[in-house]
């Protein structure tokens, strides 16, 4: 089983060695060139093609990277945090037949978890976010749906 990652960021290499972990080898596609990473712009072994495609580039780049994924004709897609403009998502539909799914770590957490049963009417956020704003927004987003 093959699978290509489109990033080479933190995400891209976490979702890259939990790959390698249950034996699916993968490649980067970034510009972060590691040992295990190829540039963006370099050839595709035609080995990976028709597997899975991992979406964890910078958010303003998913839109292009799931055009650019679909000439490696891939069997299923995982975008990481989303498209950074909600109409993309329609457009997104409108390009494959394929499932697209929407990975979110916070899905998962423990916090979710517990407040899952919950019949909450409304959240109020008290966060401090001591980074890039625009990253943490779709997160927060997700979890509010």
């Amino acid at each position: 089983m093959h699978a290509i990652i489109y990033g080479s960021g933190r995400w891209a290499q976490l979702i890259s060695g939990k790959l390698q972990k249950y034996k699916v080898e993968n490649i980067l596609i970034g510009n972060n060139i590691t040992a295990t990473s190829v540039n963006k712009f370099a050839k595709i072994p035609s080995s990976f093609y028709g597997g899975m495609v991992f979406i964890a580039s910078a958010t303003k780049d998913h839109f292009s990277d799931l055009k650019q994924c679909l000439k490696t004709n891939p069997k299923t897609i995982f975008i990481e945090k989303g498209f950074d403009d909600s109409r993309l998502y329609s457009e997104a539909k409108k390009l494959t037949n394929l499932p697209i799914y929407i990975l979110s770590q916070y899905r998962y957490s423990e916090v979710i978890r517990q407040v899952k049963n919950l019949k909450m009417k409304k959240i109020e956020y008290n966060w401090k976010i001591d980074s890039d704003t625009k990253e943490w927004m779709y997160h927060i987003y997700s979890i509010d749906n």
